[in-house]
């Protein structure tokens, strides 16, 4: 039964279940509103969006927000976590909160595998996005759950991260996760 459900989430995580990651798999894609984002399977991953843009997401199929921000991480441009969590709700999807700044703190396994029965379930119902102000942290997330819970290499993680836009700080920690 272990071995099923573990299957089942490294399914659901990615179309690409043999931990074979290539091209075809990540795609640039955008709402209506020009919302960027990086597909990978039903995970969507991307910047900060905007207060039309959770309802577009929501109107396109979305039923939960992962954020990798912090509140009040930046004061100067002035972003809060509440308000996003109640853009999340009023627009109807589900929002989870994984602050996680690379030049504050370390990346760990019980970091990364705080996630991956919560998104198995909302994938069952629908996309998911993962952000943070640029992308950058949700795709280093990806990747490192890539290399726990779904075989990837080492090498394999990093390219992916690399393809999902990561870079910079976030890079580095997911270097040092690795080793």
């Amino acid at each position: 039964m272990k071995i099923l459900l573990s299957l089942l989430l490294t399914l659901t995580l990615s179309s690409c279940a043999t931990g074979k990651f290539s091209e075809q798999d990540i795609t640039q894609t955008k709402t209506a509103t020009d919302y960027e984002m990086i597909q990978y399977g039903n995970l969507y991953i991307g910047g900060q969006p905007k207060s039309v843009d959770f309802i577009k997401l929501r109107q396109e199929g979305f039923v939960a927000v992962v954020n990798f921000r912090k509140h009040k991480e930046d004061k100067k441009e002035k972003y809060n976590e509440k308000w996003e969590r109640n853009n999340s709700l009023l627009s109807g999807m589900s929002y989870y909160s994984m602050g996680w700044h690379p030049k504050e703190d370390y990346l760990t396994k019980s970091f990364v595998n705080k996630l991956p029965g919560v998104l198995k379930e909302e994938l069952e119902k629908g996309k998911v996005l993962l952000h943070c102000q640029s992308g950058n942290r949700a795709a280093v997330w990806v990747a490192a759950n890539a290399y726990l819970n779904q075989n990837a290499t080492k090498e394999q993680a990093r390219e992916l991260a690399l393809k999902l836009g990561a870079k910079d700080e976030a890079l580095k920690k997911l270097d040092q996760f690795l080793k």
